[in-house]
């Protein structure tokens, strides 16, 4: 799928591992874009080990969708299996939903509803 964003997975020296867009790379910095932290949860079992897989927002506390990221932090970088891809879509997807409720929550006029008011409306009545 094209559209989807090309996420890609970077291993930190804080021992965390994002996944993110990379919209610039340069010499010392990386500009990326909506970076998710993976986290992973094993539980064994008679049969095994189960890996449960959630994402939580890396950088908590901001409304900025954009962060620059030193590559002196960055141990390693991997493109991402397509089920983590696929999960990278959709809180990508679900972002972007969320940002156009909110400006469209914010254009609203009351006026848009059309409310008459009649005309020999007097608020000292209520």
């Amino acid at each position: 799928m094209s559209d989807q964003p090309l996420g890609v997975v970077l291993k930190l020296v804080s021992g965390e591992t994002i996944i993110c867009q990379v919209i610039s790379d340069t010499e010392k910095t990386m500009i990326v874009r909506d970076p998710y932290l993976i986290n992973i949860i094993s539980e064994k079992h008679a049969h095994g080990v189960k890996a449960s897989t959630y994402y939580s927002d890396w950088f908590m506390g901001t409304t900025s969708r954009v962060h620059m990221l030193r590559k002196e932090h960055v141990m390693s970088a991997a493109i991402p299996d397509s089920a983590v891809k696929k999960d990278y879509a959709s809180l990508v997807e679900i972002r972007n939903e969320s940002e156009q409720e909110k400006k469209n929550a914010s254009e609203f006029s009351w006026d848009e509803l059309n409310f008459k008011i009649p005309d020999q409306y007097d608020p000292s009545r209520n």
